[in-house]
């Protein structure tokens, strides 16, 4: 499942890089420090903070604009056009000048 990266604005949130799994639907993982709170005394003092054990369920993932597969540069990205004899009528907006 995932969130919207522009939508989520609580602040509960802190950004994390998955290091591994270490089973039983746990990951080891390390924290950044959050924009939305102050830097703690770990990240004042330039230490990495790690967390083992780190449930699942607690981990949500975000789409970060602009950072999925599809933006790469050598992504393929090609119109694909469909014959307009393929779309059935009741499909097209033919003669239509607003929707219902």
């Amino acid at each position: 499942f995932f969130n919207d990266y522009n939508t989520h604005s609580s602040g509960d949130y802190w950004e994390c890089s998955l290091i591994k799994q270490d089973g039983n639907g746990s990951f080891t993982v390390r924290i950044w420090p959050s924009k939305e709170h102050d830097q703690p005394l770990w990240a004042r003092n330039d230490l990495p903070r790690y967390l083992t054990n780190y449930p699942q369920e607690s981990i949500q993932l975000f789409h970060k604009p602009y950072h999925s597969d599809q933006h790469l540069s050598g992504a393929f990205r090609h119109h694909i056009g469909i014959p307009e004899e393929m779309m059935p009528k009741q499909w097209k907006n033919e003669g239509r000048t607003s929707h219902p």
